[in-house]
């Protein structure tokens, strides 16, 4: 007699092929927020486009990423910046995004091969750091061009941030690797789902939000928060809730490309294979439980802002621009998700009402939107 066994992945994987839904209206969680873009946007992606032409080289890589438009992204998540900041961002954007691919599950070369991956990420680790100018340079910089190509991030952050800057820049990185590592490790080696508690462990750092948040001071051209104004449980709070709602709507935005790609390490799948919305195999339950669960953390952000303002008036004005710059964030976020078509779905997809209907069903059908026979991501850019 066959032994039957439970795969969680797959029977998380089988709810959501046959599943609709409709991501409501998410006016709650942007509230009032600034929506920016930088005026340099034309030039920054020629800058970024001439970047990952060098980095990449010609193939289904590069035009894959001059589609994603990381130029765009950087424009709208730093978009008080001069140009020659907003530059050095939005190519930080684009290593960001290309490191990342090499490891992803579906585009990348090491997606498959923790061993070598774990190389990868030791390599930029040590490489990051030199850059930064926390550690001796090594007298063979790595053969990996990605890696090698952070030098123009590292030596502009090394030439314009304070030793304590750099180190909040690089652990924040370090977090972004252990993420990977953690994210990467559970779908390799495990059929098991974490926690929602495990989940967010991993995917705050994997998430790289940090990162871009530690990168607002540099972007400003002049900010330099007192320590005793990091080191505050609000700005803490900021800074997470401005990590959640980055993660936690790129997960919903992406959800068409994940599950395509058979993939469940992301926050609604989590959701589901914790049963934590009633009723449990409930995808639209789900969906309408994450919307929520970020109003309520970008509610607690304006908070928690308010409360630094006051608490900290001889550096009202910098703080003032830093929380702007971080709700910036998450409405250049959404900006740039509807916009490039990335994860399946774009502006024509949402309804009058702010809503987008979203049809896993169909999308398992055709395939993943970047692998479509005559899709964008398959013309030339």
């Amino acid at each position: 007699m066959a032994v039957m066994t439970f795969d969680p992945r797959e029977t998380v994987l089988q709810q959501l092929r046959r599943s609709t839904f409709t991501i409501p209206d998410l006016k709650g969680c942007f509230r009032d927020w600034p929506v920016e873009c930088s005026p340099h946007l034309d030039q920054i992606r020629k800058d970024v486009h001439a970047w990952l032409e060098e980095t990449l080289g010609e193939g289904r890589a590069l035009k894959i990423s001059k589609r994603a438009d990381f130029g765009l992204f950087g424009a709208t998540e730093w978009p008080y910046a001069s140009y020659e900041r907003c530059r050095i961002a939005c190519l930080f954007c684009a290593w960001v995004f290309t490191w990342d691919d090499e490891i992803d599950s579906s585009l990348g070369s090491m997606g498959d091969d923790l061993e070598s991956a774990q190389t990868y990420r030791f390599e930029t680790i040590q490489f990051v750091k030199e850059t930064l100018g926390l550690a001796p340079r090594s007298p063979t910089p790595p053969a990996n061009k990605i890696i090698r190509n952070f030098e123009v991030v590292g030596a502009a952050l090394r030439a314009a941030y304070t030793p304590a800057q750099r180190q909040r820049f690089f652990a924040e990185v370090d977090r972004f690797m252990a993420g990977t590592e953690a994210e990467q490790r559970r779908r390799l080696l495990s059929r098991d789902l974490p926690t929602l508690h495990q989940f967010w462990e991993y995917r705050l750092g994997s998430s790289a939000v940090n990162i871009c948040t530690a990168l607002i001071e540099y972007a400003d051209g002049g900010m330099a928060l007192p320590e005793r104004v990091w080191d505050d449980a609000d700005m803490h709070t900021v800074l997470r809730n401005t990590n959640i709602h980055l993660s936690a709507l790129n997960d919903l935005y992406s959800l068409k490309k994940e599950v395509a790609n058979d993939a469940v390490e992301s926050l609604v799948p989590i959701l589901l294979a914790n049963r934590v919305v009633a009723p449990p195999s409930s995808v639209p339950a789900a969906v309408e439980h994450v919307a929520r669960y970020v109003a309520d953390r970008s509610a607690e952000l304006d908070e928690c802002a308010e409360r630094l303002l006051r608490r900290y008036p001889e550096c009202e004005a910098d703080l003032r621009r830093f929380v702007d710059n971080c709700r910036c964030m998450c409405t250049g976020n959404r900006t740039w998700s509807l916009s490039t078509g990335r994860y399946g779905i774009n502006q024509h997809d949402v309804r009058p009402d702010g809503s987008i209907f979203v049809d896993l069903a169909e999308l398992c059908v055709k395939g993943e939107p970047e692998r479509r026979p005559g899709s964008p991501e398959e013309m030339a850019c």
